[in-house]
């Protein structure tokens, strides 16, 4: 009588919906039969088609000849791939042999199907040697299409990097980005898709400086000299084409901002001195349009926020400001309080080459 053997998958094995899975084995007819008295004999059996299914329908697969000696049984190997469908739990993975002549030979396969994939396990690797960074450092990330992107900046003020790409041989490359960073000042970056980014760290004279990448890095100064706390923190988002909005700590402890758009940087200063503590982080969201979130470390431990401008409340201007108050703003029939800043001094762009 045919058979069927399968060699994989092996029974109750655990399969993930979407992943594709190899069905193998062998089918073996029956073997020729000589007449002899009494019985008439009869021909060989071969198995000329293998389908295999698994809750769904059947699909066939190739067969290979297996040689045989002579008034031994035909044999083919079967091989098919199927993509696991989304039937999670117990299944059946069905596999049917079609004789040249006789009934069907079937043989079935129990396994279990899982829907929600758990993730692969962590993999540690190290990036830096130690004694590399501070022990108070902080680190900026982003992740891209294709692979992420890492920095931080060393003990000697130096920015460094690192980028990998997913792929059995990935490995992290190492580069250096720029020189003259606090080393224990805030860092932060943006992916604005594909392989741009930027990155603002605070640099050791307390000036926010920035570098965009668009094929190949480009340095560039947001904010010059005393502009920053050393130890404090900066933080970014990025809001669509080419325009992004930067937060910092100022020295007095003030929170000052940045944010681009029009091919120009503009200026405001968001919280007033004293606001915020001059080592503390600072973090926001964009949610959307103009409409974003930012929270910081008060002077006292407290953490605080300042919620989104409403459209239009933001004062208009292109350059650097003069130290200025920080009144809240508000609009009737609305139940987020802005801030902007009151007055503006003329003075510069961002550089060129952007």
């Amino acid at each position: 009588m045919p058979s069927i053997s399968v060699n994989a998958p092996q029974a109750n094995s655990v399969l993930n919906s979407g992943d594709v899975v190899t069905v193998a084995g062998v089918a073996t007819g029956t073997p020729q039969v000589e007449p002899s008295p009494g019985h008439p004999g009869h021909d060989a059996v071969n198995i000329d088609t293998v389908t295999v299914a698994l809750a769904g329908p059947p699909i066939e697969a190739s067969l290979t000849p297996i040689k045989v000696q002579p008034h031994q049984a035909p044999a083919v190997t079967f091989a098919a791939s199927l993509i696991v469908p989304p039937a999670g739990g117990n299944q059946q993975l069905e596999i049917v042999g079609h004789p040249d002549s006789g009934a069907p030979v079937r043989k079935s396969v129990p396994v279990i199907i899982q829907t929600h994939i758990p993730p692969p396990p962590w993999a540690n690797s190290q990036l830096a040697p130690a004694g590399a960074l501070p022990g108070a450092a902080r680190l900026t990330a982003i992740a891209k299409p294709v692979g992420c992107e890492l920095w931080w900046i060393g003990t000697n003020g130096t920015v460094h990097g690192v980028w990998t790409e997913p792929g059995p041989n990935s490995a992290w490359a190492n580069y250096q980005l720029s020189g003259g960073a606090a080393p224990g000042g805030g860092i932060t970056a943006v992916s604005k898709g594909g392989d741009l980014m930027e990155v603002w760290w605070i640099g050791r004279d307390g000036s926010v400086q920035a570098a965009w990448h668009d094929g190949t890095w480009n340095l560039y100064t947001l904010a010059g000299p005393g502009s920053a706390a050393i130890g404090g923190g900066i933080t970014g988002i990025f809001k669509g084409g080419d325009v992004m909005e930067v937060w910092w700590i100022g020295p007095d402890g003030s929170v000052k901002a940045a944010y681009h758009e029009g091919g120009e940087w503009k200026y405001y200063p968001l919280a007033g001195a004293g606001s915020a503590s001059l080592t503390g982080s600072i973090t926001a969201v964009s949610k959307g349009g103009d409409v974003m979130e930012v929270w910081w470390i008060g002077p006292d431990g407290s953490g605080r926020t300042d919620r989104s401008r409403l459209p239009g409340t933001r004062a208009s201007g292109s350059t650097t400001p003069s130290p200025a108050q920080v009144q809240p703003l508000s609009r009737a029939g609305s139940r987020r309080c802005s801030r902007a800043a009151t007055r503006w001094k003329s003075g510069g762009s961002r550089p060129m080459g952007r």
